[in-house]
């Protein structure tokens, strides 16, 4: 039997609607703690395992993607910019030991120094 079939309805168990209506909008509740982490505090696989499933209506399900979300605005955002600073930060240093400090004036004073700035640039 393919369990593929099961999970749309498993995450469905998952989402608590309540009958009232306040101002057209309604109360929902997502119990989602446990695809988002084990039994030992860790973070859970359940996203990347749905992630390998490669079935676009199960990653569209309302409770993946809140708990994709909470993922990803707390987790995983953090990891993202600090990456993306971090080549940002690299890129200008490469650029420096490659533009700036090639162009610069020629003196005989100046190119110890100039040689040891481009190495520790390019280190």
């Amino acid at each position: 039997a393919d369990a593929s079939n099961l999970l749309w309805p498993l995450l469905d168990g998952l989402i608590w609607r309540s009958r009232v209506t306040v101002a057209g909008q309604r109360r929902v509740n997502y119990y989602v703690k446990h695809l988002m982490q084990d039994g030992e505090g860790k973070m859970n696989k359940a996203l990347e395992w749905l992630a390998e499933n490669n079935d676009p209506k199960i990653i569209c399900h309302p409770a993946v993607v809140m708990f994709s979300d909470v993922f990803w605005g707390q987790l995983a955002n953090k990891y993202f910019l600090i990456g993306r600073l971090y080549f940002l930060f690299m890129l200008v240093v490469f650029l420096s030991s490659q533009s700036i400090l090639k162009n610069h004036e020629e003196n005989e004073k100046d190119t110890e120094q100039k040689y040891i700035a481009t190495f520790a640039c390019r280190l």
